[in-house]
């Protein structure tokens, strides 16, 4: 009986201890869940701390990259922490400002120079390097007969054939850097023909490479008539001052004349 009395005892703190075990390791079990879940909760935390003091930054600075880029020259970066990435931000910004102030001041320079050409009284065309034209003013379109839509990305067909010798040396002489001026002729759109003096000269961008030329036509038509008429009007009277059958001849009086003056001039009547 003693025996069976130790077994049994011997067995029940086996069976105590067994669940003690059994308890101990539902709680560190559970200890090790709730370790694990709020190292979870905790890395979810940072993960969305980072997010918002440093990627979520970043995310809006590629955002508003890429919108300038896509020619959204306005956009800013709204600034949102002090570290790094704000600097960052602060100077992309700083950068738009100057961009937009410069794009301004070009637009405002561009539209006075426009409003210069478009008010010359001379005919002016702009062409690109393959001789397209990319600009003319009104007088151009009133001196010619051809409108904007006419021409523009287009070549002009204006040079009659006895000029285009002329115009291609022309051409190559303003290719080599220098600036031009000579007259020739060109025709309008109803097939008149003009007397023109032409000035042009090239542009180059910041690298030298040539992106187009500018040329000015100033129509000396009625100029070149007139003295077309004044050569033939003294020709005509020398012809008939040397083939008269007259004695004709010609005397200097202005001597006399400041004589006669001098007299006057003195009180002599």
């Amino acid at each position: 009986n003693n025996v069976n009395r130790y077994v049994s005892s011997e067995l029940t703190h086996a069976v105590k201890l067994r669940q003690n075990i059994a308890q101990r390791h539902k709680v560190l079990g559970f200890l090790l869940v709730s370790f694990v879940l709020l190292s979870f909760f905790f890395v979810f935390l940072l993960v969305m701390v980072v997010r918002k003091s440093i990627i979520r930054p970043i995310q809006n600075l590629e955002q508003s990259v890429n919108r300038f880029r896509g020619n959204a020259l306005y956009s800013r970066i709204e600034v949102t922490s002090p570290d790094e990435i704000g600097s960052l931000a602060k100077a992309f910004n700083a950068m738009v400002e100057q961009l937009e102030t410069s794009m301004e001041e070009l637009r405002q320079s561009e539209e006075r120079y426009r409003l210069l050409l478009n008010a010359s009284p001379d005919a002016i065309v702009a062409y690109d390097p393959d001789g397209k034209a990319t600009y003319v003013n009104p007088s151009f379109e009133q001196t010619y007969g051809w409108s904007q839509k006419d021409l523009l990305g287009k070549r002009i067909d204006f040079v009659p054939p006895h000029e285009a010798q002329k115009t291609h040396e022309v051409l190559q002489r303003m290719l080599g850097g220098q600036g031009v001026l000579f007259e020739t002729q060109r025709l309008t759109k109803d097939g008149k023909l003009l007397d023109v003096q032409i000035k042009s000269d090239i542009f180059r961008d910041n690298e030298g490479v040539f992106v187009g030329s500018v040329v000015i036509h100033r129509d000396i038509t009625e100029r070149k008539q007139a003295e077309e008429a004044l050569r033939e009007s003294e020709s005509h009277y020398r012809s008939l001052f040397e083939e008269s059958p007259i004695s004709l001849w010609e005397e200097d009086f202005s001597q006399v004349k400041k004589y006669f003056d001098e007299l006057m001039d003195s009180g002599i009547n």
